[in-house]
């Protein structure tokens, strides 16, 4: 899809000094193969495809991890057909994917700083036990504002959250 979009809207974009960041994920139960029989197993596999967007997290209450997906935003180059591609990865139970626009980690408090990366992922490990992808989004962004205090929101601030039970 994202290598359709970039051949299709390219030029179009590249006119008007334009680009696109998306990511594209699909969940899939996992199946597995014990004595030539085929079982429904706990896990899923996540492909991800992404387009200058930031990597989303995988966590759980053992700790988070950065999956290394990744590309230039749609429009930002006249790629070749294929220059997008899917990353797969396989999703244990109690597992939450945290995906964030960058607006979560370009928030800045009253001094300037930065909410980052690492408090981000301290913030998600504050709540991934929850189980629960409406509370941990909802810590997430309460989190960022808390943080950011009086400064003025200057950029989106988008959480997706999806638990593999």
């Amino acid at each position: 899809l994202l290598n359709r979009l970039n051949a299709k809207l390219y030029t179009r974009l590249h006119n008007n000094k334009m680009n696109i960041a998306l990511q594209i994920a699909t969940f899939i139960p996992f199946s597995q193969y014990e004595n030539g029989h085929n079982q429904e197993s706990n896990a899923s596999l996540m492909t991800v495809a992404s387009a200058g967007m930031i990597a989303p997290i995988g966590a759980t209450p053992h700790g988070c991890r950065l999956l290394p997906v990744g590309a230039l935003p749609v429009g930002a180059v006249p790629a070749p057909p294929q220059f997008y591609a899917d990353d797969v990865f396989f999703i244990e139970p109690a597992t939450a994917i945290v995906f964030s626009s960058d607006g979560i980690v370009e928030a800045q408090n009253e001094t300037g700083e930065l909410f980052g990366f690492d408090r981000l992922e301290e913030t998600i490990l504050e709540i991934v036990d929850s189980g629960n992808a409406a509370v941990i989004a909802d810590h997430i962004i309460k989190s960022v504002k808390k943080f950011a205090g009086h400064v003025e929101q200057s950029d989106d601030m988008t959480v997706v959250v999806v638990v593999k039970i």
